[in-house]
């Protein structure tokens, strides 16, 4: 406006001058500022006083031995501690993306799950990112959990996992149990198999400890079935190899033995069950976990191929029974 002066003041959050500001209303006095720095206490109380003919504004009331802060003066406080903490949380995401070119992405997944369709997400992101260690562990039920919620993976690939609100769902997939059993067996005839005809049946197992045992376990003892097992195993893979030589037969969600009835051999029967053809994949990480741009994108990546797993889940209709 035409008559009236303008005055620019330029304020840098570098200024030694609002440290020496801030410090002194921190601690109460000018001297004890000095103290804390290791400066004299004139050169704090002469740079105040510079701050203070710069902005054209008291910022420290006179008069007081205490220092007291105009309300001109707790602005410029609040505004350079903010500045601070935005100054310090950006030099963090700094060196937090700088680490991503060493930093290891850490994934728990459940038995089996290594040698499906989730490899073509991780084979993605290594491309992507030529310098990121995956490291991957199997494990199942709460000691998969564990690792979750503690941060020893910053991603979980798990069956049925608790109803935990400390785990953050990222994507979940229906993936109903199927019977497995050699080509020549007589249940091989049948297009569907109900649990009593499961229950004679020898059968070949995952381990103690697998969340899927205790699955399998929890809807046979509710309908009074007992189970006959002949072998337990923490591969899927030998599981499989033991059902193509007729050692028995084995119930695993789709995902895990598709792949091996694909080859011939075995086959796949759905099991007439609610219990069993409703049985969750899942892939979880910690509420509140702050991911690595590498992390992010094999979190995004398993979420699009869990996506497509349901679609492909969904074009089926579950067995009932």
């Amino acid at each position: 406006m035409p008559g009236i002066s303008r005055r620019t003041y330029e304020i840098s959050v570098q200024d030694h001058r609002l440290q020496y500001l801030s410090l002194s209303a921190r601690h109460g006095s000018m001297r004890a500022a000095a103290d804390y720095l290791g400066v004299a206490a004139s050169s704090i109380s002469r740079q105040i006083k510079l701050l203070e003919r710069a902005l054209s504004i008291d910022l420290v009331e006179k008069g007081s031995y205490k220092v007291q802060l105009t309300e001109a003066g707790q602005l410029l406080i609040e505004y350079y501690e903010r500045r601070v903490v935005e100054h310090q949380e950006l030099l963090a995401r700094l060196a937090e993306l700088r680490s991503t070119r060493t930093s290891t992405i850490r994934i728990v997944v459940a038995q089996g799950l290594l040698a499906v369709r989730f490899l073509k997400a991780f084979s993605t992101v290594s491309t992507k990112y030529p310098d990121i260690n995956i490291e991957m562990k199997a494990a199942d039920g709460d000691e998969a959990e564990r690792l979750v919620l503690n941060d020893g993976a910053q991603l979980g690939l798990l069956f049925d996992t608790a109803q935990d609100v400390r785990l953050k769902l990222l994507a979940t997939s229906r993936q109903p149990f199927s019977l497995f059993m050699s080509e020549k067996h007589p249940l091989a005839r049948e297009e569907a198999i109900w649990p009593v005809q499961i229950s004679g049946e020898r059968l070949v197992l995952p381990d103690a400890g697998s969340r899927l045992l205790e699955i399998i376990h929890s809807v046979f003892t509710e309908r009074g079935l007992p189970l006959n097992i002949v072998m337990k195993s923490p591969s899927i893979q030998v599981i499989l190899d033991s059902v193509a030589q007729g050692m028995g037969v084995t119930m695993l969600p789709s995902i895990l033995g598709h792949p091996a009835a694909a080859i011939g051999g075995i086959v796949e029967r759905p099991i007439l069950s609610d219990e069993l053809s409703d049985i969750r994949l899942h892939l979880v990480s910690r509420a509140g976990r702050r991911m690595t741009p590498a992390a992010l994108a094999l979190q995004n990546a398993l979420v699009r191929e869990m996506h497509r797993l349901d679609e492909e889940q969904s074009a089926q209709p579950p067995a009932r029974g």
